[in-house]
């Protein structure tokens, strides 16, 4: 390369929004089958506080930022408390929910104060 020429930057692309696993907590049964069918292990059992949902020990986090949105744990689910949405929008429905749905980290937890 010839001193004169300039070296040419690459152009970052802005990165395309995704969706990602959103779990209705006062659905979920902690049955594990989202779990078992997960293909990056994004999601795992939590211990459930009582006021969640009598009866139930533990319930599923998604971690946000391993979530592919691949939806298959959507389709499994036997009970259809999960949902896509964006992953922009997780801080809005956390505002939504009277449980208080937060992200702690990079996953999915409630807040009980």
């Amino acid at each position: 390369m010839a001193e004169t020429e300039e070296k040419i930057k690459p152009v970052k692309k802005p990165k395309k929004p995704r969706p990602i696993a959103w779990v209705d907590w006062d659905g979920c049964t902690g049955c594990e089958v989202c779990i078992a069918f997960c293909p990056v292990d994004c999601m795992y059992l939590a211990d459930s506080p009582e006021s969640v949902m009598e009866g139930h020990a533990q319930i599923i986090v998604v971690d946000y930022e391993e979530c592919i949105g691949c939806t298959i744990c959507v389709k499994e689910c036997p009970w259809d408390t999960i949902e896509m949405i964006m992953k922009e929008e997780v801080a809005e429905r956390e505002d939504m929910t009277d449980q208080g749905h937060i992200a702690y980290g990079k996953v999915q937890t409630r807040f009980f104060g």
